[in-house]
């Protein structure tokens, strides 16, 4: 699973991937929630990263 952490200088999302093991999705999302609520993660669209690439 992937989980947006913010967004680069550049514009460009960056995020962190997160495995767990066979049968333990409830860990996983869990995990993934409480990343997400402890990082000031904004809604992103891939539009702004072309406006901050042009300058």
């Amino acid at each position: 699973m992937s989980v947006p952490m913010h967004v680069a200088a550049n514009g460009l999302p960056v995020g962190v991937q997160v495995v767990g093991r066979l049968g333990e999705d409830k860990q996983l999302l869990q995990l993934a929630a409480a990343m997400e609520q402890n990082e000031a993660w904004q809604p992103f669209s891939p539009q702004q990263a072309f406006r901050a690439q042009a300058g």
